[in-house]
C-alpha cells in the first residue's frame, strides 16, 4: 500500500516538475534574452540551497539513503525542484534524472518516518520512491525500476523487493500518463538485419562512443573536483560559470547546448541530420555548467553526447542515422551508468524492441570500455554469466 502511495504522490510531483521545465524550456526558446539572465539564476539556486540549508547535498545523498545512511531533508525537494527548473530557464546544461531520484528519494524516505518503518522496509521504500520519479518523467516504467536497483546494487535486494519498487514505477507512470506528460519515445526508421558486415560498424560506433563516456566521466569528475577548490565562494562560482556559458552559446551561435537537450535528439532522428562536433560542445558546455554548481543531473546530457556521437560516426561507418544515434545513446548510457540490464530494457522501451539485438552489442561494448569511473560513484564492473 505504501509503494501504491509513493508511486502516486511521485508521479503526480514528477508531471508537475517534467511540465514546469518544458514550460520554462519553451520560454527560453521564444525569448532568446533569457540566456543574459544565466548568472541571475545561478545566483538564485546557490542562495535557494543555503536558505533551505541543503548545500552539498546531491544523488550521492539519495543513493547513500538506500544503504541505511539517511540523511536526507525534506528541504532538499524544494530545493532540487526550483534549482533544476532554473537551470532549464536561464539555460545551463544539465539534465532532469538527477532531480528525479532525490524528489523520489526524499518523498519515499519521509514516509518511511512517518510511519516508523524498519530499517529494510525504508531503504526498500526508499528505491520505491526513486523509481517512480523517474518513471514519471521518462515514461519507462519497467526500465526506471531495474535502473535504480541496479544502480544501488551494493544493497542486497531480495526478489521480493521487487514488487513494491514495480509498484511504484508503473503506478507513477499511469498517473504521469493520465495528466499528460509525454514519454519519451524516439523512432528508428530503419532497423536492417544484424548481419557480420553491420555488426562490426555498430561495434566501431559502441567503441568510439563508450571511450567518449569514459572521458566525460573523468573530465567532470576532475572539473567538479578542480572548480570548488579554485573558487571557494559558491555565488562567485556559479556566476563564472554562468559568464562562460553565456560566451560559449554567443560563440556557437546555437541554442542547441543549453538546457538538456532532449530537442536537438528528437530533430536527429527525425530529420538525420548531426553536426559533427556536437557532441564535445555538450560536454564543454554540461562539465562547465555542473562545475559552477548548477542543479539537475548529467543522464540527459549524457544521451545528447550519446545520440550526436553516434549519428556523427553514422556517416562515416555507413550505418543509418537514426540506428547510429540509438546505439550512441545505448553505449553512452552503459558506460556512465554501468547498468547494463537497464540501460537495455530503457533502450527497448524508448526506441522499440526491433533493435534489441544492437543496444545489447552497444550497451556491452560501452558498458567494458570505459573502466570503473561513472557518473554517480566507481563502481566494480559486474562479470555477467
Amino acid at each position: 500500500m505504501l509503494s501504491l502511495a509513493v508511486g502516486a504522490i511521485c508521479g503526480a510531483i514528477g508531471s508537475l516538475f517534467s511540465k514546469s521545465i518544458s514550460f520554462v524550456t519553451e520560454l527560453r526558446h521564444t525569448y532568446g534574452w533569457i540566456l543574459y539572465l544565466l548568472p541571475l539564476g545561478g545566483t538564485a539556486t546557490v542562495a535557494i540551497y543555503k536558505l533551505c540549508n541543503t548545500e552539498g547535498m546531491g544523488t550521492k545523498d539519495a543513493f547513500a539513503s538506500t544503504a541505511g545512511d539517511d540523511r536526507l531533508k525534506f528541504s532538499l525537494l524544494p530545493s532540487i525542484f526550483s534549482g533544476t527548473v532554473i537551470s532549464h530557464f536561464f539555460g545551463a546544461s544539465a539534465g532532469r534524472e538527477g532531480a528525479a531520484l532525490q524528489i523520489g528519494a526524499v518523498i519515499s524516505s519521509s514516509l518511511s518516518k512517518k510511519f516508523h518503518l524498519d530499517n529494510k522496509s525504508r531503504r526498500t521504500l526508499t528505491v520505491c520512491g526513486m523509481c517512480a520519479t523517474f518513471s514519471a518523467l521518462f515514461g519507462t516504467p519497467l526500465g526506471a525500476c531495474i535502473f535504480v536497483v541496479e544502480a544501488v546494487r551494493n544493497v542486497s535486494f531480495g526478489l521480493c523487493s521487487l514488487v513494491p519498487t514495480a509498484i511504484s514505477s508503473f503506478t507513477a507512470y499511469a498517473v504521469a500518463t493520465a495528466l499528460g506528460v509525454p514519454a519519451e519515445r524516439f523512432e528508428i526508421h530503419t532497423v536492417p538485419a544484424l548481419t557480420p558486415s553491420l555488426l562490426w560498424r555498430i561495434a566501431v560506433v559502441s567503441l568510439a562512443v563508450g571511450l567518449t563516456g569514459f572521458l566525460f566521466c573523468h573530465i567532470l569528475h576532475f572539473s567538479e573536483e578542480k572548480a570548488v577548490k579554485v573558487i571557494k565562494n559558491p555565488y562567485v562560482r556559479i556566476v563564472t560559470g554562468s559568464v562562460i556559458v553565456v560566451i560559449l552559446t554567443l560563440l556557437t551561435g546555437s541554442n542547441d547546448y543549453n538546457g538538456g537537450g532532449i530537442l536537438v535528439i528528437e530533430r536527429i532522428f527525425e530529420e538525420g541530420e548531426v553536426y559533427p562536433f556536437a557532441f564535445l560542445l555538450k560536454i564543454l558546455f554540461t562539465v562547465i555548467s555542473v562545475s559552477a554548481g548548477f542543479r539537475g543531473g548529467e543522464i540527459v546530457p549524457s544521451l545528447f553526447i550519446g545520440a550526436t556521437a553516434g549519428g556523427a560516426l553514422s556517416a562515416v561507418t555507413g550505418i543509418p542515422v537514426s540506428l547510429g544515434a540509438a546505439t550512441g545513446m545505448a553505449s553512452m548510457l552503459g558506460s556512465v551508468t554501468k547498468c547494463p540490464a537497464a540501460v537495455c530494457i530503457l533502450c527497448a522501451e524508448m526506441f522499440g524492441i526491433e533493435g534489441m539485438g544492437f543496444f545489447i552489442i552497444a550497451t556491452a561494448i560501452g558498458t567494458f570500455t570505459s573502466g570503473k569511473v561513472s557518473l554517480f560513484r566507481k563502481k566494480e564492473i559486474l562479470v555477467i554469466k
